[in-house]
């Protein structure tokens, strides 16, 4: 995978062309909201576990989207991980991220990777984590997410910023 760096309001465009066939997407990159910190605290579950806690100011006013990516000792979870400020337009938000694929104790490094994504990009990964067992959806019958690449094919381009944080779990 290429990273390049970009520019916050572009709009970046990929065509590919492939035995005949042309392929199109574009992808506006976000501006950065920044990831504050990343903190754990004891699980609601077992006392033993530890649960992730991602904290960042949402700009006001706009639309923002997060596609956040979780690595515990350098394994990344399965869980898919896409929110909005929908309901936290502007505020300082204190996000739980709830996921069951990796057990976290005391001492295991957590590293954080949050993406701010264009919309088409975050319709992507909430389908994907609506149909995943864990999701809000709980398991949706599975179906090919929305693209951002024309003509329709299973997978996505995304222009977004990243910003990585990592802690060891207390």
């Amino acid at each position: 995978m290429d990273l390049l760096a970009g520019v916050p309001g572009n709009t970046y465009t990929m065509n590919v062309l492939t035995n005949g066939k042309n392929y199109i997407a574009q992808s506006v990159m976000p501006a950065v909201v920044k990831l504050d910190s990343v903190t754990t605290k004891t699980s609601d579950f077992d006392s033993k576990k530890r649960q992730v806690i991602i904290h960042y100011q949402d700009t006001p006013g706009i639309a923002n989207q997060y596609r956040v990516v979780m690595y515990v000792n350098t394994v990344q979870v399965k869980a898919v991980f896409a929110y909005n400020d929908d309901f936290n337009d502007g505020k300082y938000v204190r996000n739980e991220i709830r996921e069951q694929d990796i057990d976290i104790y005391p001492g295991d490094k957590v590293t954080i990777e949050m993406q701010c994504i264009d919309k088409p990009v975050y319709t992507y990964w909430l389908t994907l984590m609506q149909q995943s067992d864990s999701g809000p959806g709980g398991g949706v019958t599975p179906s090919n997410p929305p693209a951002n690449i024309s003509p329709q094919v299973l997978g996505y381009f995304s222009a977004h910023t990243t910003q990585t944080i990592s802690v060891i779990a207390k």
